[in-house]
């Protein structure tokens, strides 16, 4: 249930914001001991941290907050109140949009001794991430044609240019080859 405007809880939830960002501003590396004493169930058992979001799906107090120009890595933003409460945040950085992530990924793999699982796991959103992008043997029909061109089309050791599909951005090392 919703919360009054009135009701003196946001008043002390304001305070407690506050006090949190006066103490982070004098010391940036409580962060994560403050964290854990928030009320956001979301986040606290995560040192505070949130996964990467577009404006559309944060409340525009919280999205105005955290894509206003100039923020910098490891800035403490003042407390900012949303529907759901006051919020002390740490801008992190902001994340590429997927083509641009993609593009990036892709020449980076392509550089001579890239380690490829590495970069998969730090940028894919997959379900093969955290197997470093490996989603093992590809047989023949075994995937939309939009993605089973650009693997059987790249040679051995090679990476793929960025494929688009309905779902996504996709980039391919072929690891080896066998005719069966």
């Amino acid at each position: 249930s919703k919360v009054a405007a009135t009701d003196p809880a946001w008043t002390k939830a304001q305070d407690a914001a506050q006090a949190a960002y006066n103490e982070l501003k004098k010391d940036p590396s409580k962060w994560n001991e403050l964290a854990k004493q928030s009320d956001d169930t979301g986040s606290k058992d995560n040192n505070g941290e949130l996964p990467y979001y577009t404006r559309d799906q944060l409340v525009k107090p919280f999205a105005d907050a955290i894509f206003a120009p100039g923020l910098t890595p490891g800035e403490i933003l003042p407390p900012v109140k949303s529907d759901f409460g006051w919020h002390v945040i740490q801008f992190v950085d902001r994340r590429p949009d997927p083509k641009t992530r993609a593009t990036n990924a892709q020449t980076d793999a392509s550089k001579p001794g890239a380690d490829f699982a590495a970069i998969a796991k730090s940028v894919s959103e997959g379900p093969s991430a955290s197997t470093g992008g490996s989603i093992g043997w590809v047989a023949h029909y075994q995937l939309a044609i939009d993605l089973e061109n650009p693997i059987f089309l790249t040679p051995v050791g090679q990476v793929s240019s960025v494929v688009q599909t309905s779902d996504g951005y996709y980039i391919f090392k072929v690891a080896a080859e066998q005719t069966r």
